[in-house]
């Protein structure tokens, strides 16, 4: 299968170029018909999936971190959510900071076992996540993963420059600092059934995969193509508390929490009370009011 690698050489704080260069480019024997693609500025790998697809390659594997991976996914669908080559399939080498989307799909933690499983075309077919909101006009974006709301778009701008010194805790460390220090927001959420809730929480997760930021479980049960979202509302809670509960994240009982509900559903629409920004795969989107709504099975994924 005629196949297009989109390298995003900065993820992992350069770690996918150095890796990609010294360990993986002799074993790109196992894919005969092939060609490679830098990207070299943010949301170029949108554009070269698009390309790739429109110039016939069957196969385009992310190599780099969640958000290289959610961009290529916003170059599978058109204007009308529809996939541009329905039998073309996404895969993901994952040399970024997180690596949380393979999870969902059980891949192995080697590189070379990685591009072994790649190699061959068995596809499952996800669900991706599609976003409506104002800026300026009327935007669509798609998501494979986590979005986000509340303290999170203030943990990944704040992490981004942490980076460089905390590496893969960077995000952690960010976000136990921004929790301590913020108030929560009011979210009014309405669902697909026209119910409306309203909530007083630090952040909100719309979940596809069941992890984000490095493994953590906001949505331990999510399942990646049962057609629903995860919705995890943390809510307001004691501020000694929130130690507390980093091992919880992780372990997957964060959810059993008093603080914390799960509910899930096809399609929601959110307004905040106060000016809050979307966080997308670990991106920065753009601001509420906004709805989310799951696309059933929408792309074929490699595992």
């Amino acid at each position: 299968m005629k196949t297009k690698f989109i390298v995003n050489p900065a993820a992992g704080s350069g770690h996918c170029g150095r890796e990609w260069r010294n360990l993986l480019a002799a074993r790109l024997k196992l894919f005969p018909q092939h060609e490679i693609s830098y990207t070299k500025a943010p949301l170029e790998a949108t554009l070269l999936a698009k390309e790739a697809l429109q110039n016939g390659f069957k196969k385009i594997i992310a190599v780099g971190g969640d958000g290289t991976l959610n961009e290529i996914v916003n170059g599978f669908l058109d204007k009308d959510s529809k996939p541009l080559n329905p039998s073309a399939c996404v895969g993901m080498l994952s040399l970024g900071t997180g690596k949380d989307f393979p999870r969902n799909l059980g891949y192995p933690e080697s590189a070379a076992a990685i591009l072994e499983l790649l190699s061959h075309d068995k596809t499952r077919k996800i669900d991706v996540g599609k976003i409506e909101f104002q800026d300026g006009e009327k935007k669509t974006k798609y998501f494979i993963n986590v979005a986000s709301f509340g303290c999170s778009s203030e943990v990944v701008k704040k992490s981004l420059k942490m980076k460089k010194y905390f590496k893969k805790a960077a995000y952690l460390h960010t976000a136990g600092w921004v929790f301590l220090t913020a108030k929560p927001k009011t979210f009014r959420i309405k669902s697909e059934n026209n119910q409306e809730r309203e909530f007083l929480s630090y952040n909100i997760f719309v979940s596809n995969g069941f992890s984000s930021g490095g493994n953590m479980r906001w949505a331990p049960e999510a399942k990646i193509d049962d057609g629903l979202f995860d919705i995890t509302v943390l809510e307001k809670l004691p501020k000694w508390k929130l130690p507390l509960l980093v091992p919880k994240i992780f372990n997957g009982t964060l959810t059993k929490e008093k603080e914390v509900e799960v509910f899930r559903a096809k399609k929601i629409f959110v307004e905040a009370s106060q000016t809050t920004e979307i966080e997308v795969d670990g991106e920065l989107l753009g601001k509420l009011p906004a709805s989310f709504e799951v696309l059933p099975k929408a792309i074929n994924f490699l595992y």
